[in-house]
C-alpha cells in the first residue's frame, strides 16, 4: 500500500528566468493553476541521461483566454501533470506591451514585460508504507523549523526565439531551500527542490 505526499509552491515567475525541477521516478510535477495574464508558460525537459526531450513547448498561452478576466485562476488538469524521471525547466515570457499614449510612436512599456506571472505548482511523491519511519523516530529533519519549498532558478534562460543565455544557477528568495532527495548509486538526478551547492549533485538515483 502506497501513500502520497505533496509540496506546494505559489510562485511569482519572473519573465525570462528558468525555474528548474528535478522530478524523481516516483514523483510528478503538477501545475495546479496559472492566474490569467497576457503571457506564455514554456516547458523544456531532459531525461535522466541528460538528453533533451522537448524545448520551449507552450504549456499555457494567456492570449487564448482573452474572454476570461485577468487574474482568474486557470487549471489545466491532467494536461499540466509532468511525470518523472525528468529535469524540467519552466519559463514565463511576455509579449511587448504598448507604452502609454503619451509615449513616442512604437514605444513599449518595459515594466509590463517584467511583471511576474502567478503560478501555483506542486510536486506529488509516492512512498511505500514500508518506507515510512516509525512515529517515535528522532531525526534532525523533524527538529528543523518548517520552511517553504523554493525552486532552483537560472539567472538567464534560452530566449524563445533562439537566442541563448548563459545559465547561472542560484536560488530564489532566502532561507527556505530544500535539499536534494537521493537514495545512492546510479548517477541519476533526484527530486525537484533546490539545495545547497549551486548545482545538482551527482551519484544518486531518483526516488
Amino acid at each position: 500500500e502506497a501513500i502520497l505526499t505533496e509540496k506546494r509552491m505559489a510562485l511569482r515567475m519572473a519573465p525570462g528566468v528558468a525555474y528548474v525541477f528535478w522530478v524523481g521516478a516516483h514523483q510528478s510535477l503538477e501545475i495546479v493553476e496559472v492566474h490569467n495574464t497576457p503571457a506564455r508558460l514554456l516547458l523544456s525537459a531532459r531525461d535522466a541521461s541528460d538528453t533533451p526531450r522537448v524545448s520551449l513547448a507552450t504549456l499555457f498561452d494567456g492570449s487564448a483566454y482573452f474572454h476570461t478576466p485577468p487574474g482568474t485562476p486557470l487549471r489545466g488538469g491532467a494536461a499540466w501533470t509532468l511525470p518523472g524521471p525528468f529535469r524540467y525547466e519552466l519559463q514565463a515570457v511576455r509579449p511587448p506591451q504598448a507604452a502609454p499614449e503619451a509615449s513616442p510612436p512604437g514605444a513599449v512599456d518595459p515594466g509590463a514585460a517584467l511583471e511576474p506571472v502567478r503560478v501555483v505548482l506542486r510536486t506529488v511523491s509516492r512512498f511505500e508504507r514500508a518506507e515510512v519511519l516509525p512515529a517515535d523516530t528522532s531525526h534532525a529533519l523533524l527538529d528543523a523549523p518548517f520552511t517553504p519549498a523554493v525552486p532552483f532558478t537560472a539567472a538567464a534562460a534560452p530566449h524563445p526565439e533562439g537566442a541563448e543565455g548563459t545559465p547561472r544557477y542560484g536560488y530564489t528568495g532566502g532561507g527556505g531551500q530544500q535539499g536534494y532527495d537521493y537514495t545512492g548509486g546510479g548517477g541519476q538526478p533526484g527530486c525537484g527542490y533546490a539545495g545547497g551547492g549551486g548545482g545538482p549533485p551527482r551519484g544518486g538515483v531518483p526516488r
